[in-house]
């Protein structure tokens, strides 16, 4: 859900992500860790703050979904979350 949120809401902090999701800011540096490690997050540092991205060229890392790039899942999500795409994101088909 971290890497989704993020993907939705690029920039955020670990704070939003923590109070969106109702999580614990320590739970969510687990997740962050993990998906920094996985090469999944890009992370801008200003000041004392850190605001993180999804890595859109890097492969979503899960045995079940091998060499799809998170561009490719991710990259109507923030227009989505926003309310600024008006078609429906997948269309029926018959």
């Amino acid at each position: 859900m971290v890497l989704f949120h993020i993907a939705a809401h690029p920039g955020c902090t670990v704070e939003e992500i923590a109070d969106d999701l109702c999580l614990t800011p320590r739970s969510v540096w687990g997740a962050i860790g993990s998906l920094r490690r996985a090469n999944m997050l890009d992370v801008e540092r200003r000041g004392r703050r850190h605001f993180y991205r999804v890595n859109m060229d890097a492969d979503f890392r899960a045995p079940y979904v091998n060499g799809i790039k998170l561009g490719t899942l991710f990259h109507r999500l923030p227009q989505l979350a926003s309310g600024r795409v008006t078609e429906p994101a997948i269309a029926a088909t018959r």
